[in-house]
């Protein structure tokens, strides 16, 4: 079995702090949905018409619109951004220079998760069960932003399974151990400060505190799960 190609030296101290400005953005954003009332037909497939996108909801017309923004800035050119839309976005307007450490690339999806729990099982406890037809816009553009915050923030678990095998070898030798490498990866008393900073900020963001350890509990294990997925598909290439 090979062993993954590392690359540049990924630093989880510095990682660590950039997760931690994400979970203040991903926090302030969650403040802002919740200004909105649930807005329901923004999730159903064409129950907002769309004359250039039939059958599209709202929010996918939202998150399509918004990477395409991003993607003609160059945000993708990026090594570590990751789009939710797979295909359809254009060229960078202009060439970048990307100075940043790049990750060994391995696709991993996380919308398939990631949409689902956010409209099924986050936006009602978040926010008020009514509609106003008058802020549809604005929670589609809100609700984009917020998910593609935290599909950044689950995505980070590329640079931080990479810096955890750079500090320990050993991690090479049960690649192919599921159970094994999940065990080896998680850091219990890290989670433990991560959801303990989550309350303290989301009190002062005025976002439930239980709502917001139930968000960050799931963000947390998704990106235990793609660091898992991350390093056993780079040693299968």
């Amino acid at each position: 079995m090979n062993a993954p190609s590392t690359g540049a030296q990924f630093d989880l101290g510095t990682l660590r702090m950039h997760i931690s400005k994400m979970n203040d953005r991903i926090l302030m954003r969650l403040h802002d949905r919740a200004g909105f009332p649930l807005n329901t037909p923004v999730y159903m497939p064409g129950a907002i018409e769309l004359p250039e996108h039939p059958g599209m909801s709202l929010l996918d017309f939202a998150i399509l619109g918004l990477e395409r923004y991003h993607a003609s800035l160059g945000r993708y050119d990026y090594p570590d951004q990751f789009p939710l839309v797979a295909e359809g976005l254009p060229p960078a307007a202009a060439q970048r220079v990307v100075d940043r450490a790049s990750a060994p690339p391995a696709p991993i999806a996380v919308r398939e998760q990631l949409l689902p729990w956010y409209v099924e099982s986050v936006l009602p406890k978040l926010c008020a069960p009514s509609e106003d037809p008058g802020t549809y816009g604005e929670t589609a553009y809100v609700d984009a932003d917020l998910l593609e915050l935290i599909n950044e923030r689950i995505n980070v678990g590329r640079g931080v399974a990479l810096a955890k095998i750079n500090s320990d070898p050993s991690i090479r030798d049960i690649l192919s151990d599921t159970a094994a490498l999940t065990a080896r990866l998680r850091d219990s008393r890290r989670e433990v400060e991560v959801l303990a900073a989550v309350t303290e900020s989301a009190r002062r963001y005025g976002v439930d505190d239980g709502l917001a350890r139930d968000v960050f509990r799931w963000v947390i294990d998704r990106v235990l799960e793609l660091e898992v997925v991350y390093l056993q598909r780079l040693t299968d290439r």
